[in-house]
């Protein structure tokens, strides 16, 4: 008898979708974990990196690298990588192209847990205006790490575009002088 190992289904993840009479309108979609060492769930991942990577993402493909190397970290736990999808079902075979967002999480054996990497589809993304068609993807990968990951702090080592993302988030800036170190206070 094999197990089968294959993302799980976490919670819903309550967006914004983009309505053509009204503007925006509520929407579920699924926040699933990926299982690093589930053949289908890393091929999802290669395919959506190599998708993402084509529409300009900066880090869909460190995700996927950090996804399949086992690098042992004496300061991390464990490692989770989790997606916010449109599926609704059949999260054994994730389809790509219904992936919207990507994080790479660690627990640590320090004070602070820490956003490794976050992204979010190109075009779903504040720059791409004219193709969102939704809003609160990546918010709901980090409100999800809050919730669920309490009582440490979290951290992030952010990108100069995503610092308002971040702070809108809740996170503050770590140092006076270091705008891109941030901390979410549990």
């Amino acid at each position: 008898m094999s197990i089968n190992f294959t993302a799980r289904f976490l919670c819903n993840a309550p967006v914004l979708k983009s309505s053509s009479n009204t503007g925006y309108q509520r929407a579920d979609l699924s926040l699933v974990e990926l299982d690093n060492k589930d053949t289908s769930d890393m091929e999802a991942l290669k395919e959506t990196s190599d998708i993402w990577t084509k529409m300009g993402a900066k880090y869909a493909r460190s995700i996927y690298f950090e996804a399949t190397n086992d690098i042992y970290l004496e300061s991390v736990d464990k490692e989770h990588y989790f997606a916010v999808t449109e599926q609704k079902s059949d999260f054994s075979n994730l389809v790509p192209d219904q992936i919207l967002g990507l994080m790479v999480f660690d627990e640590t054996n320090y004070n602070s847990n820490e956003i490794t990497l976050l992204e979010v589809k190109p075009n779903m993304t504040r720059k791409n205006k004219k193709d969102r068609i939704y809003k609160n993807v990546g918010s709901n990968l980090v409100n999800y790490v809050q919730k669920n990951f309490n009582p440490k702090n979290i951290i992030v080592f952010s990108d100069e575009d995503a610092i308002e993302f971040y702070k809108k988030n809740g996170f503050k800036n770590m140092y006076d002088n270091s705008d891109c170190q941030l901390y979410w206070e549990a």
